[in-house]
């Protein structure tokens, strides 16, 4: 089959999860077997250069996780459209994070204070308004910059587990605060927080399959 991939955002071509955008003089194939690195015109499986798109031939036992990377300032990578449950996860998880956010911020700031862990070598009262400025921030990412999922989606997986050691402190001290007010509550929010996480990297896109495989006599062109 053919691909032809262009350089200009409204022709990227969906590859089983990821955009590609390149210079077509500057790039890198990754297949199953090895890297290779060239031009446009010295490697077998790229048949010319049309104005600014690249066409690449896939033939008939091509190696199924074959890729193209650009390696100049061309390259931008991007998710590929989410899915209804994605797109629902990332809702739900900014308007929590927001929530919470702007909790730390007002309200429930002296409860939050308490579960800071003695050990926390910093103003409990800092560490919330920190806590709070970054949830707000990354809930409003995730709800008003869908384009941009997969960055909030990962950075709120890394402060899913930034503060996962708060959790354990939480439950080691046997500190109280929003009714976790015994061990086994306080166990069971230990035991959600992986679930938190795999939640955000649900609503990034991640984990990402693998490119598609279509008909072998099949064309598809760029949308223009």
């Amino acid at each position: 089959m053919t691909l032809l991939l262009g350089e200009r955002e409204a022709d990227l071509l969906d590859l089983g999860g990821t955009f590609l955008e390149w210079e077509p003089l500057n790039f890198v194939l990754i297949s199953s077997c090895s890297p290779v690195t060239g031009d446009s015109s010295s490697h077998p499986l790229v048949k010319g250069v049309a104005g600014h798109l690249l066409v690449l031939a896939l033939e008939p036992g091509s190696p199924s996780g074959l890729t193209a990377y650009g390696v100049g300032m061309g390259l931008i990578t991007r998710t590929a459209p989410a899915t209804l449950p994605q797109n629902l996860t990332r809702l739900a998880l900014g308007a929590f994070m927001t929530g919470a956010g702007v909790l730390h911020l007002t309200t429930a700031r002296e409860e939050f204070r308490a579960q800071v862990p003695h050990w926390v070598p910093v103003d409990e009262d800092l560490v919330v308004l920190a806590s709070g400025v970054a949830e707000v921030g990354l809930g409003v990412a995730l709800l008003a910059l869908p384009g941009r999922r997969r960055i909030a989606g990962l950075a709120l997986a890394a402060f899913y587990v930034a503060i996962f050691p708060g959790n354990i402190g939480q439950y080691v001290e046997g500190i109280d605060a929003f009714g976790l007010d015994t061990d086994t509550k306080r166990l069971a929010r230990l035991a959600f927080q992986p679930v938190l996480v795999a939640a955000a990297l649900y609503a990034a896109g991640l984990p990402e399959g693998g490119l598609r495989r279509r008909g072998a006599t099949g064309t598809r062109t760029a949308r223009g």
